[in-house]
């Protein structure tokens, strides 16, 4: 686990052997990381940004029927799942709370979950979209000509928020160092002065249609794989 800097994978499998079923306790932790996210999904649809319950409903199924894996136990898809369920609950808290008190009580209350979901890189990425639907709730859709104005008075109260996923970066890279080993690059961020981001970016921009096609039928082409291989 320390080959991949994953350390925090280990506990996570001791849990999971210590309950003496681990594939049953990773079922449930999965079905019910899914099921609290797309509670809050459907949640953040609605009282963010103001859906009709129908388009909310529709909204909240299409991400619980986003493609999954067919594999019977894999330690770092329980840990997905559960980082998604930790990123939303951080995100429902921080929205819940900042209408009822305040955007600190909120901001205070949702970083233990943020941290958790952190631990996987992906996440902490996704984060942005957290940063984009609270800027836009507090200071409204600013035109081209207002846009640096209105972030900039955005950041400076809210800045913390921004330092989150920084602070959390950094201490990462000095607690859990470089990783090393054959799952070295797994789930890894990858910035431009790395070797192979423009190979990377150029296999994505090339398989952008096929993403897009997968996207939109693989929920459905899904299941019918799952049917055919009972």
């Amino acid at each position: 686990f320390d080959a991949a800097a994953i350390p925090h994978s280990y506990y996570v499998y001791r849990i999971l052997e210590g309950t003496g079923h681990p594939i049953f306790a990773s079922n449930v932790i999965g079905f019910f990381s899914w099921f609290i996210a797309g509670l809050i999904v459907y949640y953040l649809a609605r009282a963010v940004l103001s859906l009709h319950v129908t388009t909310a409903f529709f909204v909240a199924l299409i991400y619980l029927l986003l493609p999954t894996y067919f594999v019977r136990f894999n330690i770092e898809l329980v840990y997905y799942a559960a980082s998604n369920a930790f990123f939303f609950i951080g995100f429902f808290l921080y929205v819940y709370l900042s209408r009822r008190l305040s955007w600190g009580y909120g901001f205070l209350a949702s970083i233990p979950f943020f941290v958790l979901s952190f631990l996987t890189n992906s996440i902490l990425v996704f984060y942005v979209i957290f940063l984009a639907t609270d800027f836009l709730r507090s200071m409204g859709k600013p035109t081209p000509q207002t846009l640096l104005r209105t972030l900039w008075g955005w950041f400076r109260v809210k800045f913390p928020l921004v330092l989150l996923p920084v602070i959390f970066w950094i201490a990462q890279s000095i607690i859990v160092g470089d990783s090393h080993g054959p799952y070295a690059d797994y789930n890894q961020i990858i910035f431009f002065y790395n070797p192979h981001f423009l190979t990377i970016a150029a296999s994505l921009i090339q398989n952008v249609w096929e993403f897009v096609v997968w996207g939109l039928f693989w929920p459905f082409v899904g299941p019918w794989e799952v049917l055919l291989r009972k």
